[in-house]
């Protein structure tokens, strides 16, 4: 309850309220999301942003932030690369000087703070950016007469699905299929795939709604009251 007095909030004073719905980790999860590091392709007629084409988001966390919400997508490969990448920052967490039990202070390296937003400390901090986007898949509709009932059955298959030549009929259609992909740094990807649970009906197979959800207002209740 507290994450949608918090999206309430967002909507009174920035004109948005967004919510993350998914799988993290292989367990659901919803998350109240800043509309300030959130963009997604607006139209017109658009009501739900769960409905646009695109959308996507931008977060900053620390490495092992980023390891522990996104293990199950990082191979063993990616997982060394981002210890590498994370190295090469300044400050990074395995920065061996860092390792010692005492700290060297004759070779602590001081920053000047030009404001009261500059964080000295904050060296091990990584951009990532999760985006999520409509796509094309192609399925097939198989229709087989049942040896045993008679009776005609369908089946939906994908498109590896080879033709026996017992079908009594097969259909190919292009439906809609959401994909998401992160990138962390400047040209770390990952995660790069179908979305692992899509919203799919049975009446509409096109009926895929993004991850992300909520609503945008062109102008805040703050932003209107300001005049007055």
């Amino acid at each position: 309850m507290h994450e949608f007095f918090k999206g309430a909030k967002d909507l009174f004073v920035g004109g948005g309220e967004i919510y993350y719905t998914g799988i993290i980790n292989g367990e659901p999860y919803l998350e109240r999301v800043d509309p300030k590091y959130f963009d997604f392709e607006y139209y017109d007629g658009l009501e739900f942003i769960q409905d646009a084409d695109w959308c996507c988001r931008k977060m900053i966390m620390s490495s092992t932030e980023l390891y522990d919400r996104f293990y199950d997508k990082l191979s063993e490969k990616q997982l060394n690369e981002l210890l590498e990448l994370m190295d090469e920052k300044p400050g990074g967490v395995n920065n061996p000087e860092m390792r010692k039990t005492s700290i060297d202070y004759e070779h602590v390296e001081l920053h000047k703070m030009d404001s009261l937003t500059d964080n000295p400390f904050d060296q091990d901090r990584v951009t990532v950016y999760h985006c999520c986007w409509k796509s094309f898949k192609k399925i097939g509709f198989v229709t087989i007469a049942n040896l045993e009932t008679g009776e005609v059955e369908e089946y939906q298959v994908d498109e590896d699905y080879k033709v026996t030549g017992q079908e009594v009929d097969v259909e190919w259609r292009w439906v809609i299929e959401v994909w998401e992909g992160y990138r962390a740094s400047d040209d770390f990807y990952f995660g790069i795939q179908p979305l692992e649970y899509q919203h799919i009906s049975a009446d509409n197979p096109n009926s895929q709604y993004l991850p992300y959800t909520g609503i945008v207002v062109p102008k805040s209740l703050v932003a209107l009251m300001k005049p007055l």
